[in-house]
């Protein structure tokens, strides 16, 4: 087995009505979490320098 991809999920908590709510942030308490969470900055970082790079299609989806 091998790494083959990172991803993020993003979870929302809605209201009664269904719109957003803001919740606390998230604060690495652990060794681990820090280091998971300099890792994501590390991975932001080269997210953004890549993204120069790399086209962005766009497709008609009608």
């Amino acid at each position: 087995m091998r790494l083959a991809a990172h991803g993020l999920t993003v979870f929302v908590a809605p209201d009664a009505d269904g719109a957003p709510v803001a919740i606390p942030p998230w604060y690495p308490r652990s060794n681990e979490d820090r280091a998971l969470d300099d890792h994501a900055k590390h991975l932001i970082e080269l997210r953004t320098r890549v993204e120069s790079f790399t086209p962005i299609e766009h497709t008609d989806s009608s």
